[in-house]
């Protein structure tokens, strides 16, 4: 897929700080400077929401945990102010076209990560988070949405554990031992292990050619954090 990466918001927030012009020439990803993490917030949802307009049916991959916190905040914000914003706010001074609205529902979204094993409907799952921030909370269509599910087993996955429900059956002191992709395993639960492990090293392999199938990820958004991680759009 052919994404429109064309950018007013960056165009506008790079106007807002030109120290950082002449060092561009240095880096080979271009950087833009804001003066606060609050700022970051805000950038990136103004970019997210630029892009999501110029890109229907796109796909996307967004972060979780602790990090977004300000890009949501200011999601929310702009999702529940559009209009005011498009007439007289900052939509309107960078230049968003007041006849497109941002459709969530007609983009791909694809879960980033999963702890392994999590319980999908557990509070500190991020399959948890998905739903509560990004489907329910910016209007992501459910049957668009990838999710990672690390702890249930599915009727075809049984055929080969046998009638297993759960991850915890096989991992009950919770350890995972990942040398038994490549050594041989000894006993009936090493065998149970392995061919888990074996299974959900299939599944992420099948997921990522998901993600291949659609055209690779358009919008990717790592994490934002206040020390040392770096945002990627």
């Amino acid at each position: 897929m052919n994404y429109n990466v064309t950018s007013k918001v960056e165009e506008y927030f790079k106007s807002l700080n030109n120290e950082l012009e002449d060092s561009n020439s240095l880096f080979k990803i271009p950087l833009i400077q804001v003066d606060n993490y609050v700022e970051l917030g805000q950038l990136t949802a103004l970019r997210f929401l630029e892009w999501v307009c110029l890109n229907p049916g796109g796909v996307v991959a967004l972060p979780t945990g602790r990090t977004p916190e300000f890009f949501i905040k200011w999601m929310q914000y702009y999702l529940g102010n559009w209009e005011k914003e498009l007439s007289k706010g900052l939509l309107a001074k960078i230049g968003f076209d007041s006849k497109i609205k941002p459709d969530f529902k007609s983009l791909h979204f694809f879960q980033l990560d999963e702890f392994f094993p999590i319980k999908p409907e557990h509070e500190r799952s991020f399959t948890y988070f998905v739903k509560k921030y990004y489907i329910d909370g910016f209007g992501f269509d459910q049957k668009k949405t990838h999710l990672i599910n690390t702890y249930q087993f599915t009727e075809a996955q049984k055929k080969i554990v046998g009638d297993i429900h759960n991850i915890d059956s096989v991992f009950p002191d919770g350890i995972i031992d990942l040398s038994l992709r490549i050594k041989k395993p000894t006993t009936e639960q090493e065998i149970l292990k392995h061919k888990t492990i074996k299974l959900f090293d299939e599944f992420c392999g099948k997921y990522e050619e998901e993600i291949r199938t659609l055209g690779g990820i358009g919008f990717f958004l790592g994490g934002l954090d206040p020390t040392d991680t770096l945002p990627l759009m």
